[in-house]
């Protein structure tokens, strides 16, 4: 029946909108879960024979922010903050089409100017202060792997640590491609005709513009 198909329609669009929306989030968390990590050494002593000793040292992981309830729900305010200028950035409805003829100078209508730094800002700050801070650890945790008596095991943990020097150039490549990405795409929707505006996307497929999943 056509009007089974039109509600199947929409219901599907709702909950992939809801879906790309979760997605967006999760991505933004892991984004600046994954600038936090840093490397931790750890040195297991071992005794043997009554008067030699050596010394056996690991790599574990962990995250300089830490995971309460304060950090983790700021993370997710400055997420959800992007996340809201850029949907009033996109001139689209939330779920459905949007008909925008002569209200697009509303105020909730986000403009391409400087102020997109107040809502962009807070996370791109918290993203790159942990991008740093991470890195100046790790370049600590190799400093001290240098000054440690050698070991058996030296050349692996340089190895994990170099994978870990990977890793974080992948994740600030990764940021630094989807900014320009956004920057690029919120250049061109203000480019967009004002009047009579009809767009048939719904905030979840301009996610799936902005992050490509």
């Amino acid at each position: 029946m056509p009007n089974r198909q039109v509600n199947s329609w929409r219901y599907s669009r709702v909950m992939m909108t809801m879906l790309r929306c979760l997605l967006a989030v999760s991505y933004l968390w892991a984004m600046v879960s994954a600038a936090a990590v840093v490397p931790v050494l750890h040195g297991e002593k071992s005794t043997w024979l009554f008067w030699m000793t050596t010394v056996q040292y690991s790599l574990t992981y962990t995250s300089l922010l830490p995971f309460d309830g304060f950090t983790q729900g700021y993370i997710l305010l400055v997420v959800i903050q992007m996340l809201t200028r850029l949907y009033q950035c996109c001139r689209c409805s939330f779920f459905g089409t949007s008909t925008n003829q002569n209200n697009v100078h509303n105020a909730n209508i986000g403009k391409y100017d400087k102020r997109l730094l107040t809502y962009f800002g807070p996370y791109l700050v918290l993203f790159i202060i942990s991008w740093l801070a991470s890195i100046f650890y790790t370049s600590t945790t190799v400093l001290q792997i240098y000054h440690q008596q050698p070991t058996r095991n030296q050349t692996v943990l340089y190895c994990e640590l170099a994978m870990v020097i990977i890793f974080k150039v992948l994740v600030l490549t990764n940021a630094i491609v989807r900014c320009l990405r956004g920057l690029i795409i919120l250049k061109l929707f203000k480019l967009e005709p004002e009047r009579n505006l009809r767009n048939y996307h719904n905030f979840g497929e301009h996610l799936n513009l902005f992050f490509q999943y």
